[in-house]
Formats: C-alpha cells, structure tokens, sequence
C-alpha cells in the first residue's frame, strides 16, 4: 500500500488533481450526484396538487439513490479502506457509511407517505438537505482522497465493476418501486393516519431512533447529530 502511493506521489500535486478529474469512477460517482440533486431538486420544489408529479420524481430519485448507494457500499468505499491507511481517512469511510443508513432510514418513510399529504414536501425537503449534505463532504474529501490512495489502474477496473453492478440494479429495481407504490395506494385508500398516531416508524430506523428536525438519526449510540 505504502510503494503504491509512492509511486504516485512523485507526479506533483497539480497533476494528480488533473488525474483526479479524468478517473472514470469518481467522475461516475459525481454524475450520480448531479442527476439525484437535480430531480430532488425538483421534488422539493413541487407543490401541494401535483401528486403525480411528486410521485414520479421520488421514484426516479428512489432508484438513483438506491443503485448509487449500493455501488458506492459493495464496490468503491471498501476499495477505499483498503487502500487508505490513516485513521482520519478511515473515519470519512465509516461517516459515509453512516450517513448512507440515515438516507435508507429517510427514503422508505417518504415512499410511505401520502403525496398529496402536508407531510410528504417536508420529508421531500430532509432527503434533499441530508443527500446534498453528503455529496459536498464526498466531494471535498473522500473522493480526492480515493484518486490519490487508489492505484489508476484498479480506479479503471472498479470503474467497470461499478458500471455493470449499477445496471443491474437499476433494472432491478423498477419491479420493486411498482410494488411499494402498490402498498402505498392501499394505505392511502384506507385510512394510513389512524396507525400508530400519525407518522409512525420506518422499519430499521424506528429501532435504531432519532428524529429529523433537530435530533439524531439512527445516530444516538456514536453521538453523532444529523449528519455533521
């Protein structure tokens, strides 16, 4: 590990940035970003009587987040943490991951949510806020630290992997999505407020605690608040 960053380390600093920029799976991983914080973007933005719209952009926000997160969990942060051998770095791995549980804790309970409900454009604007929030400390430091740390090589090779697991699950996902909206059109028909008082749990995150607007997420036992 240590003769792999030596070997890279004699290039000067502007020319690894330069690097950086022209790696296949970091610029993978940015364009994911623009296009999951364009249509969330666009979802926040909706307005109460525009229920299809809502619908269809959480489906297409749903799908990027999910694929992307995946992708970045099985592939490219553990290519990372092998690859790293500082305890701060290490940290940034163990923060991405934990703030990825925050948006999988995040995304079911919008998806429950009535979108012609008052609550469903603050749960569009948390999502929005915790994602963005991720994607900048990303791309400030985790990923330039991956085009250093990461050999060019195995960048372009992860690259591939990256691609071809992504594919795959987007594919997967659209009969999943069609299932979650079938489950919420049942709830919304009848009667979702009268369970449990109102908004209720989401599965692993109602175990795992904290609430938006304040408070920690799925975050109490580390201490950690939000996101920061």
């Amino acid at each position: 590990m240590a003769a792999k960053k030596q070997t890279r380390g004699g290039t000067g600093g502007g020319r690894r940035s330069s690097a950086a920029d022209r790696n296949e799976a970091v610029q993978m991983l940015k364009e994911d970003h623009r296009n999951v914080r364009k249509i969330l973007k666009q979802l926040a933005e909706t307005e109460d009587g525009e229920e299809q719209e809502r619908t269809e952009l959480l489906e297409e926000a749903a799908r990027m987040i999910r694929a992307h997160a995946a992708v970045e969990e099985e592939i490219f942060y553990p290519a990372f943490l092998e690859a790293v051998d500082d305890e701060e770095d290490e940290h940034l791995y163990y923060e991405a991951v934990e703030e990825h549980h925050v948006v999988h804790v995040v995304l079911p309970e919008i998806e429950e949510c009535d979108p012609a409900s008052p609550e469903f454009a603050g749960k569009a604007k948390v999502l929005k806020d915790l994602i963005e929030h991720h994607i900048e400390e990303e791309e400030n430091e985790l990923l330039p630290k991956a085009s250093k740390a990461i050999d060019r090589d195995e960048l372009e090779e992860l690259a591939g992997r990256m691609q071809e697991r992504k594919e795959e699950l987007e594919g997967a996902e659209a009969p999943a999505m069609a299932g979650r909206n079938g489950r919420r059109g049942e709830r919304s028909t009848g009667g979702r407020r009268g369970e449990g008082g109102g908004r209720g749990g989401y599965g692993e995150g109602s175990e795992r605690g904290g609430s938006y607007g304040g408070s920690s997420y799925g975050g109490s036992s580390s201490g950690r608040s939000g996101y920061g």
